[in-house]
C-alpha cells in the first residue's frame, strides 16, 4: 500500500523496493513534526547515495541483511539495527543481494528535533542495536497508521508518536551494539526477561526470580544491570504494578481487593507504590478513568 500526498517529489521515495506502505504529511511548524515515513522491502539492487538531506531521519531494520556508510563510519545492518541521519550528514546505504533489507524509516523536523536525540542518547551516524526488534516495528506500524489516517489531529497525533518511538527505542537500545546482542550474555539476559514477563504478577522477589529463570540472584542483576540499566527489582516492581493498573481501571474495583491481589500489606502501601509510579493516588487515578 502507498499513499503519498501530491507534492512529494517523484524521487523522494526510492523506486528499488518490492512493497512499501509509505505516507507523507505537508510539512508543520511545530517544534517537533513527522513529514514522511513508511515500511519498505527492498530489492536486491537497493542502493541510496545522498550527500546530504534536508530532515532528520530514524531507520530501522526488521529482517535482511545490509550495509552503510554514515560520514566516514562504516557498518552492517542487520535485523534490530537502527540510526539516525540527517541535515549534512553523507550516507551511503545498500541491501544484501541475497538477503535484502526490511526496514522502516521517519523523516522528520522542528526545533525540538535534535535536543531530543541527544537527550534520548541518539548521536547521528551511529548504528546501534535495539531488541525485540518485533515490539520496535509495532511501534513504527502505529505511527504509520496515524500518518496515513486523514483525521484532522493525525499531524498532531504523528508528532506525540514520534517521541514515544524515540524513547521505545531509546529503552530497547543493546549497550555494545550488534556483537552484545549475539552474545551468550544477552541470550541469557533475554531469556530470563521473557520469563518474567511472562510470570512477573506470580514472581515475589529477585530470589524467586532467579530461582525461576535457574540464575544467581546476583548474576540476574548483573544482566538486568548490563542490558537495561535496571535492576530485576525495578523491573518486577514496574510490571507488577502496570498489572495492577489493568486491574484498578476494571469497573468496580476496589483498591483493596487490588493491594490484596498483588500482595502489597495492605491498600495505604499500594496508594503509595501506586502514587510513585503514577503520579496520583489509585482513587483519583479510577475517578479520571471514570
Amino acid at each position: 500500500m502507498t499513499e503519498m500526498a501530491k507534492d512529494v517529489p517523484k524521487d523522494f521515495f526510492s523506486s528499488q523496493v518490492l512493497r512499501a506502505r509509505l505516507f507523507q504529511r505537508e510539512g508543520g511548524g511545530g517544534p517537533l513534526s513527522v513529514v514522511c515515513g513508511g515500511c519498505e522491502n527492498c530489492a536486491a539492487d537497493y542502493r541510496i547515495d545522498r550527500a546530504t538531506f534536508p530532515y532528520w531521519c530514524l531507520e530501522f531494520v526488521v529482517a535482511g541483511r545490509g550495509k552503510i556508510r554514515i560520514g566516514k563510519r562504516s557498518e552492517l545492518l542487520g535485523p534490530g539495527s537502527i540510526f539516525v541521519y540527517g541535515p549534512r550528514i553523507a550516507y551511503r546505504m545498500e541491501s544484501d543481494a541475497e538477503n535484502p533489507l526490511v526496514k522502516y524509516f521517519i523523516d522528520f523536523t522542528g526545533r525540538r528535533a535534535l535536543p531530543l536525540l541527544r537527550e534520548l542518547g541518539f548521536a547521528p551516524g551511529v548504528v546501534e542495536q535495539v531488541f525485540p526488534p518485533g515490539k520496535q516495528a509495532e511501534a513504527f506500524d502505529h505511527l504509520i497508521d496515524a500518518g496515513l489516517s486523514t483525521s484532522p489531529l493525525a499531524g498532531r497525533l504523528t508528532s506525540l508518536l514520534l517521541e514515544s518511538l524515540l524513547v521505545r527505542c531509546a529503552e530497547g537500545r543493546v549497550p555494545g551494539g550488534a556483537a552484545e546482542a549475539n552474545s551468550r550474555a544477552f541470550a541469557t539476559y533475554r531469556r530470563c526477561r521473557d520469563l518474567i514477563d511472562a510470570r512477573g504478577t506470580s514472581l515475589r522477589g529477585v530470589a524467586q526470580a532467579a530461582a525461576a529463570c535457574h540464575v544467581d540472584p546476583a548474576y540476574l542483576s548483573r544482566l538486568f544491570r548490563r542490558f537495561i540499566r535496571c535492576g530485576p527489582h525495578e523491573y518486577l516492581t514496574r510490571k507488577r504494578m502496570e498489572a495492577a493498573t489493568q486491574r484498578l481501571a476494571e469497573p468496580g474495583r476496589l483498591v483493596k481487593e487490588v493491594a490484596d491481589e498483588f500482595d502489597f500489606a495492605d491498600s495505604y502501601h499500594f496508594s503509595r507504590a501506586f502514587k510513585r509510579f503514577h503520579g496520583v493516588p489509585p482513587l483519583e487515578f479510577q475517578r479520571r478513568r471514570r
